[in-house]
């Protein structure tokens, strides 16, 4: 068995910060009476909602007065929700333009603007406007397993007692879900010490909940659990049908490094950060490395498929190929994929730090080997395709370390098939 070494490790946050705010663009427009909103985004990067993003449109819903009766009126338009804002030229308009109340119908005010983007209904967010027992907006979202499907929402209210003198009032929009990412710590310094993930994710976390435009929180928890993983879209690239490529991590350069990044730290694809909803799940708690621990149905927890190759030994973790397994011959997956000789990969889990807030940015760092290689969740190992094989990690033991703190030698007997008799005459 080799010699492994394990310090208990999780997958924790090393980067929870909120949203920082990009100055506010102050757009010069003539004083008319129509109503125009100046949109400024509090904005993280890579792949989210810009102010850019809400020049085409972005929704709004406004009430006048103290006891509104219904959306706002001008005499001709309505802000429902279906008369869009976008920049028209360097000016923000309504698509049929509003004007504000008069300075003299006091009774028309306060005005109270709720607007979102994206601007309508879609697959992930459903508008839905309130009317009783109070004006408002919500939003039903549902975010979907697959990250490249996944989008930022950003909303925010706006209020004024009085027509502003440009007639432009400035909204800033906010993010309400929260971006989270991971990255890959190769531990180990040689440049044949080498990290291949298959996939990585979340599982067991919540993916439907209603956001109050009004109130800009989520007064109720998430509900609906879903894993979310990057089989695909977490990956260099498909070679072959559902054949998954690992991303490789060399340990020549000890670093963290995000999975949509490449090499010159450019993004490679679009929806570059998971965008999951604000939560606490119930999370698995990790017990001490000299006690078996597994995740009981329910708790979220981050799920790793890789293996792992040490200078002069390309199977410290997992096999670079299938038929050096000491026991393909006489597996059952063998029979059924005998010319299967792609690689092995191991199945861990990972424990981590699982309060997410609105507008919150989080990257979960995994070191690989590091110092337990996390937690084996299945004896058994997983092919290119991410299938389960009756092939198991020689020496490991399930909801134990993958790289464990035992002292003592042990000696893993195998016994090799006899080779073809060389026949030859004896000597007289």
């Amino acid at each position: 068995m080799k010699t492994r070494f394990f310090l208990a490790i999780a997958a924790v946050a090393i980067m929870a910060v909120s949203c920082s705010m990009n100055e506010t663009e102050v757009i010069n427009v003539p004083t008319s009476d129509a109503i125009a909103l100046n949109p400024s985004t509090a904005v993280t990067r890579a792949y989210i909602t810009k102010k850019t993003n809400l020049e085409a449109n972005f929704g709004v819903f406004a009430t006048s007065g103290t006891n509104p009766t219904g959306w706002y009126n001008d005499g001709q338009y309505s802000i429902d929700g279906t008369n869009h804002h976008y920049l028209n030229g360097s000016q923000w308009d309504f698509r049929n333009p509003v004007k504000w109340p008069k300075a003299d119908e006091t009774t028309k005010y306060p005005m109270n603007f709720y607007a979102f983007h994206p601007a309508t209904t879609n697959s992930v967010m459903e508008v839905k406007p309130v009317t009783t027992p109070n004006y408002n907006v919500t939003l039903d979202v549902t975010v979907p397993q697959e990250v490249a499907n996944q989008i930022d929402i950003v909303a925010t209210k706006g209020s004024t007692n009085t027509k502003p003198a440009t007639s432009s009032l400035t909204l800033t929009f906010k993010h309400i879900l929260s971006k989270v990412n991971f990255s890959v710590t190769n531990t180990n310094t040689g440049q044949d010490d080498k990290a291949f993930v298959q996939a990585v994710g979340f599982v067991n976390i919540n993916s439907k909940n209603t956001y109050d435009v009004k109130e800009e929180g989520w007064p109720n928890p998430a509900t609906t659990v879903k894993n979310y993983n990057y089989y695909k879209t977490f990956t260099d690239g498909v070679t072959g049908t559902d054949i998954l490529e690992p991303k490789e991590f060399i340990g020549s350069v000890a670093q963290n490094k995000e999975y949509f990044y490449d090499n010159n730290s450019n993004p490679t694809l679009d929806g570059a950060n998971m965008m999951l909803l604000p939560q606490i799940p119930q999370t698995w708690i990790n017990a001490p490395s000299d006690e078996k621990s597994k995740p009981a149905n329910g708790d979220a927890y981050v799920r790793v498929m890789y293996r792992y190759e040490l200078t002069g030994d390309p199977n410290y973790i997992g096999f670079r190929h299938a038929q050096d397994h000491p026991e393909w011959a006489n597996s059952d997956y063998a029979d059924k994929n005998p010319t299967y000789n792609g690689p092995l990969y191991v199945y861990a889990v990972f424990s981590y730090e699982s309060t997410w807030g609105k507008g919150n940015g989080y990257l979960y760092n995994i070191p690989l080997p590091g110092v337990g290689g996390g937690r084996l969740f299945d004896e058994n190992l997983y092919d290119d395709k991410g299938n389960p094989t009756d092939l198991k990690l020689p020496g490991g033991e399930e909801e134990k370390p993958i790289i464990t703190t035992d002292e003592f030698i042990h000696l893993i007997p195998i016994v090799t098939d006899w080779a073809d008799d060389d026949i030859s005459n004896v000597a007289f």
